[in-house]
């Protein structure tokens, strides 16, 4: 394995075609050397003489630096002559090399002549600070330097651009953590007492073993999980959102996202329903802590001395729990753990066939609940479920909560998203009626994570999650700004600008670019369903609510006994093969293999190519399985 330059040796992607030599004639390959020869020392040829260039180019660029020092300038970087540069050549190209191509080459060239300037500006001309006509500077770092930051800045771009533009079929490459480990290690700057320079090289090689070693969820072949592929514009405002570092949680130091936030709010209210003026907002890292912020808001409401003197308020009163159904989301056990509620006071209610809570059997489980001892302040109902993708009857159990004193809490993680469908919002049927609404942004709104929309209908108890004084960051005063403070509302002090990738999306693109891919992927995911229920050797599991979608190979079931979980086998045994990637999941106590549309390249061909590498993996799988139980003089050859 070489990790010289942080590289792993890996295998080929399976299925690609690779012609041998052998395969062609003695002359005519004869003939094909000969002619490759002589191109490739055309092409050496020209090499040379590029190089020969490059070199006279970079010798320009410091004679520039020594005029612009002479002539006073204070920096030798001038972004606006670089843009006229590639502005120029790309409106002059006529031949093979597309605008794009010959704007990453010459950015390249610019970085390093670039670079080539930064090292020697002043130092090199014999110039201190002083005479540079800068102001003084308390620390000098090239790390901080805007010129290093355009040179890293162009290659990461350079190699996002070339990773989306790939429109391969690619899943995961599974990759020996040890391996990976010291192909990382060679990477790092070693043997330095002081700063070690920024090598661009090195910052090239990271980046690509960070794309090597991913999930790429831009690929067809992908289909495994519940995050998408980011809107390309979305990560470059996150980018702009690292740089800037304006932490969210205080109007003040973080205008603009902390306006965006209301903006956003609204917005996305008008799907909701709530009283635009009674309603808030606030954006939680994770679909996990808005559950748990919203069911301590319930808990505080339900419960108004819990927070300051815990579970000895209740200590001669029916005991706090939660009603969820059978499917909700793990989040939710452990928020009943940390609340000091416990799972024991989780009161599970029970399925019915599309994977909903039967309403049916709520009433009854209450009731037993109620004998247990216990008082149910929050029902949590789940909007796309992460097992299936079902939704439950929310208008109904906001009903039943309604009528037992109940908070309903709608953990819309997945399908919240749903409701800027004109076609699929019928999903949510009574979303007006809930309490709050956890929403994640990275999922189905496709921003980078992680990005949660955490709704209260009743924004004064929005409030009631925390309660606490902190006068170093807490005003007793409101005014016009610290209105807009999120940080009471949220358990998070310092947190990113989550709303930005969203509402720049949402004000360059509307909300018709998230629908029109919402409802793509829920009808792929109905089209791979009803090709699966066309197929002798498949069982689809349910009927897709959304865009996820959980099925069997089934086309062996007298030898499947042979391989234990023979579900879980082929999800690994595909995994490995690296074309798609998908997941597993329990239904009913037995494996089951699981597909997430999230990605709108996926085509119904994508779909049956991957049943076809399940059937290739199970047979495999079966044939080795068959061989490994036959006695062992069958495996012999004769001699």
């Amino acid at each position: 394995m070489d990790v010289s330059n942080g590289s792993l040796d890996l295998m080929p992607s399976a299925g690609v075609s690779h012609v041998s030599s052998r395969d062609i004639p003695a002359l005519e390959r004869d003939r094909m050397n000969s002619e490759l020869d002589e191109l490739r020392k055309n092409i050496d040829s020209i090499d040379d003489e590029i190089l020969r260039l490059l070199e006279r180019r970079a010798n320009k660029a410091l004679e520039v630096a020594r005029v612009k020092q002479s002539s006073g300038w204070t920096s030798y970087y001038d972004p606006e002559r670089e843009r006229r540069i590639l502005e120029r050549l790309t409106a002059a190209h006529d031949g093979s090399l597309s605008p794009s191509a010959i704007s990453s080459v010459f950015q390249e060239i610019i970085s390093a002549c670039r670079s080539i300037q930064q090292s020697r500006w002043p130092a090199a001309l014999g110039l201190d600070e002083a005479a540079s006509g800068l102001p003084p500077c308390g620390l000098p770092l090239a790390a901080f330097d805007p010129a290093q930051f355009r040179t890293a800045a162009e290659i990461v771009v350079t190699r996002m651009e070339r990773h989306l533009s790939d429109r391969s079929i690619r899943g995961l490459r599974i990759v020996d953590p040890s391996a990976l480990q010291r192909a990382a290690q060679a990477l790092m700057a070693t043997g330095h007492e002081g700063i070690a320079d920024c090598d661009s090289r090195r910052l090239a090689a990271i980046i690509d073993l960070y794309i090597e070693t991913g999930i790429h969820v831009h690929s067809p072949g992908y289909m495994g999980r519940q995050f998408s592929g980011a809107v390309p514009l979305a990560a470059v405002i996150d980018f702009a959102g690292a740089v800037l570092n304006q932490p969210s949680s205080f109007y003040e130091a973080a205008q603009l996202p902390s306006v965006a936030e209301q903006i956003m709010a609204g917005e996305l209210n008008r799907f909701i329903g709530w009283d635009p003026d009674r309603f808030t907002m606030v954006t939680t890292s994770g679909g996990s802590l808005a559950n748990l912020t919203a069911l301590l808001a319930a808990r505080n409401d339900k419960f108004p001395r819990y927070w300051s003197e815990g579970g000895g308020s209740v200590a001669s009163h029916p005991r706090p729990a939660i009603a969820v159904g059978d499917d909700v989301h793990y989040s939710v056990s452990r928020a009943a753990g940390i609340m000091g509620i416990g799972e024991a006071q989780i009161v599970r209610l029970p399925l019915n066939r599309h994977r909903q809570i039967c309403l049916e059997q709520v009433g009854p489980a209450l009731a037993t609940a109620q004998r247990r001892g216990l008082r149910v302040f929050c029902l949590v109902a789940s909007a796309g479920t992460t097992s299936v993708g079902a939704f439950d009857p929310i208008d109904e159990l906001a009903d039943i909560a309604r009528e037992h004193d109940a908070w309903l809490h709608v953990d819309g993680a997945h399908g919240g998203s749903l409701l800027v469908s004109d076609k699929l919002r019928h999903k949510l049927r009574g979303i007006a009626k809930a309490d709050s609404l956890a929403w994640d942004a990275h999922k189905m709104m496709f921003v980078p994570p992680a990005c949660t929309l955490l709704f209260y209908k009743d924004k004064v108890k929005s409030y009631g999650a925390f309660r606490q004084q902190a006068s170093y960051v807490f005003d007793t005063e409101p005014d016009i700004y610290t209105e807009l403070d999120s940080a009471a509302k949220t358990f998070e002090c310092t947190k990113r600008p989550l709303i930005m990738s969203l509402w720049v999306l949402w004000a360059m693109y509307g909300r018709t670019l998230f629908a029109d891919k919402i409802e793509y992927l829920c009808e792929l995911t109905e089209q791979a369903y009803q090709v699966l229920r066309g197929e002798s050797d498949f069982e689809p599991l349910h009927r897709p609510q959304a865009n996820i979608l959980c099925f069997r190979y089934s086309g062996a079931p007298r030898a499947a006994g042979r391989v234990p979980d023979l579900q879980v086998a082929i999800r690994n045994r595909i995994k490995q093969q690296g074309h798609f990637f998908i997941s597993k999941i329990d239904i009913d106590g037995a494996s089951a293999l699981r597909v997430v549309m999230m990605n709108h390249q996926i085509t119904i061909e994508h779909f049956r190519m991957l049943l076809d590498d399940i059937r290739l993996a199970a047979r495999a799988l079966l044939g080795e399985s068959t061989t490994r139980d036959r006695p062992d003089h069958e495996h012999r050859s004769e001699p």
